[in-house]
């Protein structure tokens, strides 16, 4: 029955999406989750759709369901990065760092360079010790998105825990022009 509803109204996972959004966004997280269930079955193949409830059972605490709806996008769309990406960022905050420096390199092979692959490869070196790595996985990442304050921000700090305080100075400056310049769109 669900198949023939699917079918003839697409529209009804969309509804349910927009309903767990809805109920996210007042901290009703088990009314989401439901929500977010009911549109997967009008929409398993919704690579954007499977996702997010992917990130919603990595925030509940559930990595094993999390993991599960991550490895189905990746098999539906093995050349975009947001399914690795997710992946590999709750690796690691599960302190799993070489899983989710895995889960972030199988992305960039398969996804090809990504910023926001190489910023998780970076805090996977991090999580490693190996703080020359980390800083350049940061430029990796930053030489996707040169633009990206919060990466030249990030890397000041790596660089400040290396002893390279000329270059962490350098890294801080290039986020506050960013900044500044960003400021000075918002304000024209």
């Amino acid at each position: 029955m669900l198949n023939t509803l699917a079918a003839e109204h697409p529209e009804s996972s969309l509804a349910f999406r927009a309903r767990a959004h809805g109920f996210e966004r007042v901290g009703e997280i088990e009314q989401a989750r439901q929500a977010y269930e009911l549109a997967l079955g009008f929409t398993p193949d919704d690579y954007q759709l499977v996702v997010e409830v992917g990130v919603l059972y990595s925030e509940l605490g559930q990595p094993e369901r999390a993991e599960q709806l991550f490895e189905s996008a990746i098999r539906m769309l093995p050349t975009h990065p947001a399914a690795y990406t997710e992946l590999a960022k709750q690796r690691l905050l599960r302190g799993e760092g070489h899983g989710a420096h895995a889960a972030a390199l199988r992305g960039l092979a398969r996804a090809g360079s990504d910023r926001q692959l190489w910023s998780v490869v970076s805090e996977s070196y991090v999580a490693k010790g190996d703080l020359a790595a980390a800083i350049r996985a940061g430029r990796a990442s930053l030489g996707q998105e040169p633009d990206f304050e919060p990466g030249w921000s990030r890397l000041a700090e790596l660089l400040v825990l290396d002893g390279k305080e000329d270059e962490a100075r350098a890294a801080r400056e290039r986020a506050s022009q960013i900044l500044a310049s960003r400021e000075g769109r918002a304000g024209a």
